[in-house]
């Protein structure tokens, strides 16, 4: 099987080395296929390594070794970045394993070196199109076509999002309305029906003593708003 399409094709041999290392000969005789897992973890990136960017000669490699079933050295030999955060044989291992099923990129049921693992490689060597997939989609594939491959990768591609901690406030301004026209006061003999306003009040802070000296435009209460907050 070609790794690369004719136009994109690099030197087999210079390339095996990359992939194999010191495992070129067990795979020169046999490959494996990756076990199918379902994790659900925040590491859901092929960043492998952990230096901040999704890259062919590291990460993609990490990857093709890995579902080849190399380990120890034979895995990481000359294909882990200086800036790596993960650079250890067990760490790499386990990161790559946490990714479970997300590796199964044409999604047929099969993590497979041969469609996976150089799916991933020809993407993070920024090759699109039909020259992504062509001769490396799995058979009964749900995810055939270049841009739904693409668009997975993309997403895959990216970090992780990380919570910063701070707090989420919509600050609700209404013009020319008394409290007695706002339920969540409670101030009106006839309360209004204002179920996501009431929601949003239950959930959050409501605003109770706010004064100005005059009538004043929203614009003003606003900035009276900012100076006691």
């Amino acid at each position: 099987m070609k790794l690369f399409p004719n136009s994109y094709r690099l030197r087999v041999s210079a390339l095996w080395i990359f992939i194999a290392g010191a495992g070129l000969l067990a795979v020169s005789q046999t490959y494996g296929s990756a076990a199918l897992a379902s994790y659900d973890t925040a590491d859901s990136t092929i960043d492998v390594d952990g230096d901040g960017s999704a890259d062919a000669l590291t990460d993609g490699l990490l990857l093709l070794r890995y579902m080849f079933g190399l380990s120890g050295n034979s895995l990481i030999t000359g294909v882990v970045s200086e800036n790596a955060a993960y650079k250890t044989p067990d760490e790499l291992i386990g990161r790559m394993s946490n990714l479970g099923n997300k590796l199964d990129v044409d999604s047929n049921g099969e993590i497979d070196a041969l469609t996976d693992g150089l799916i991933i490689l020809r993407y993070l060597f920024g090759l699109d199109g039909e020259t992504l997939i062509a001769n490396v989609i799995g058979d009964d594939a749900d995810r055939q076509s270049a841009g739904d491959i693409q668009t997975y990768l993309q997403q895959l591609a990216l970090p992780a999002s990380e919570d910063s901690g701070q707090p989420n406030i919509i600050l609700i301004i209404s013009d020319d309305q008394g409290l007695d026209s706002s339920a969540q006061y409670n101030l009106s003999t006839d309360v209004p029906v204002t179920p996501h306003l009431d929601k949003l009040a239950v959930s959050g802070i409501t605003l109770s003593m706010l004064g100005l000296r005059q009538p004043a435009p929203p614009h003003e209460a606003l900035s009276s708003l900012d100076n006691m907050v």
